[in-house]
């Protein structure tokens, strides 16, 4: 398998890293720095902050402990995630596993394979990592226990247990369909002189402020740019999508020559973290209007991570 879809497949160990990681390094100043500008709202035709709010509210309803949820596109798949919290000294992972499953199936009603990602805090992977078990389960194998057909021990024993040797997250190894094909961005991009002081300025004039740019070269040879920037706490979901807007025009409009775009957008109170990876492709797509926000949104993988 290639590496590339080998890291979006084990999201848990990935995602969880890098939030925790760049929110370590790059935290905003404290109360005594000027706080961040509300950015205005954008008109959405997307609903995945929304899903990821409802998913939220319904896990805690529940008395689990929500640790943060996903959509990504994996190998042609729109699959939905959430991230639960394993309680200290349980060894018995079975209503954990059906409870995180049912909550996906009735939140993102069109999304499949669903994966559930266990975060276990007596272990570390790192200093700052702690080990996250990732199953997942077919949405069909899921309807048959949300409609009481099978029960729960044998739901937990057709859920697959993901490591860096799956190859699929299907039975069958194919995807339920064919990835979307999106059009070719225009060729005509010039890159400024000065890539990060474009990007300053362009989250500057948005109110936004930059804490961290870094470009680079994956293993699968393409290039890839990772940006960090505080946001403030207390924005509506439309103000978010801003806030997402902001960071891919700006790395759109820096290195529209580059092939990926990493974007960690941290809070600037509490601890909540958006992670953004995203071909440059449908970003582009989206900017010169070829697709809608709906479109760039199922092309994207999005991950919101809380404590």
């Amino acid at each position: 398998m290639k590496q590339s879809t080998l890291i979006a497949i084990v999201v848990g160990a990935v995602i969880v890293c890098a939030a925790v990681l760049v929110a370590l390094n790059f935290r905003p100043p404290g109360p005594s720095a000027s706080p961040t500008p509300l950015p205005p709202a954008v008109k959405t035709t997307a609903d995945v902050l929304e899903k990821f709010d409802a998913l939220k509210a319904k896990v805690n309803a529940s008395g689990l402990w929500f640790g943060g949820a996903a959509t990504q596109l994996i190998k042609g798949d729109e699959t939905a995630m959430i991230y639960l919290y394993k309680p200290v000294g349980s060894s018995d992972v079975s209503g954990l596993l059906a409870d995180g499953y049912s909550a996906l199936y009735s939140i993102f009603p069109a999304r499949d394979p669903l994966l559930v990602g266990l975060i276990d805090t007596t272990q570390k992977i790192s200093e700052q990592q702690y080990k996250v078990d990732v199953y997942a389960l077919e949405r069909p194998l899921v309807e048959l226990y949300v409609n009481g057909d099978i029960a729960k021990a044998e739901l937990v024993k057709k859920a697959l247990y993901v490591t860096p040797e799956t190859e699929s997250l299907r039975a069958s190894g194919s995807p339920s369909r064919q990835p979307e094909q999106l059009p070719k961005p225009a060729k005509n991009y010039t890159p400024p002189v000065d890539r990060q002081a474009y990007v300053t300025k362009a989250l500057n004039e948005s109110g936004y402020k930059l804490l961290n740019l870094q470009t680079g070269t994956m293993q699968d040879g393409t290039n890839a740019v990772s940006l960090a920037y505080s946001i403030s706490s207390g924005l509506t979901n439309e103000q978010k999508y801003g806030a997402i807007d902001a960071g891919l025009r700006a790395c759109a409009g820096a290195f529209g020559d580059f092939d990926r775009y990493y974007l960690n957008l941290i809070f600037e109170r509490g601890n909540e973290y958006y992670v953004i990876d995203a071909a440059s492709t449908p970003v582009l797509d989206y900017l010169e209007g070829a697709i809608d926000q709906a479109q760039l949104y199922r092309n994207i993988n999005l991950t919101y991570y809380t404590k």
